[in-house]
């Protein structure tokens, strides 16, 4: 800014520069192993509660759980977590509903949300109900998994996907033609048992994987 002071003679101010930001401490970001969770994803989480939610209770092999518990318990605030894991495969069953008018598919694959051995032996348990006087056709879902707390959703049978989406443990995959829509029973039942969940150790590129992750916080 220009401004004059007396005749002939003007002054000049110059703006200050605004400070840099410095840079956050207070925030930690932990990479390795969980029980469950994405893998290579940053999550963040505000206390123990949050990361048993993301990444399920601590497990055998993996310190990662409790570095955390120690990070919350000494005060801190806030962290970035990161699983690192190898190419595993999530547990998975196949739900077969056949000739069911309200579904969208035939058939759906019920897998578990993240790769690892966590699901396997966990059971879903789903019913059908047609239409009564007492409402129209619903399906509820229950999701059982060893060390985690029971889920349960219930809805139209063609939301069931849509429904099951907010499971931290269980996804919903289409893996068949829609039903032709025949006369079909009152009532059904299903009940399905997870398997064939692998865990892979992570390597060095799994590791470096999430350093550059963390270099994108």
């Amino acid at each position: 800014m220009t401004a004059e002071a007396l005749p002939g003679v003007s002054l000049t101010f110059a703006g200050r520069e605004p400070d840099e930001e410095p840079l956050r401490t207070d925030v930690a970001v932990f990479a390795g192993r969980t029980r469950r969770g994405p893998v290579l994803t940053p999550v963040r989480v505000e206390s123990r509660n949050d990361v048993a939610a993301a990444f399920g209770a601590p497990g055998a092999g993996s310190a990662t759980p409790d570095a955390l518990r120690g990070f919350f318990e000494n005060g801190g605030r806030t962290a970035w977590v990161l699983r690192v894991a190898g190419p595993g495969v999530p547990a998975s069953a196949l739900w077969t509903v056949g000739d069911i008018a309200g579904f969208a598919h035939e058939q759906y694959r019920v897998t578990a949300t993240s790769p690892g051995t966590w699901a396997n032996g966990g059971r879903v348990r789903i019913r059908f109900q047609a239409s009564t006087v007492a409402g129209p056709p619903t399906v509820t879902v229950r999701a059982d998994v060893p060390g985690e707390p029971p889920e349960t959703f219930t809805g139209p049978p063609a939301e069931v996907i849509a429904r099951v989406g907010a499971s931290r443990l269980v996804t919903l995959v289409p893996d068949g033609p829609e039903p032709a829509g025949g006369p079909g029973p009152l009532s059904m039942s299903w009940d399905l048992a997870l398997d064939g969940g692998t865990d892979v150790a992570p390597g060095r590129a799994e590791y470096a994987a999430a350093v550059a992750a963390q270099a994108d916080l």
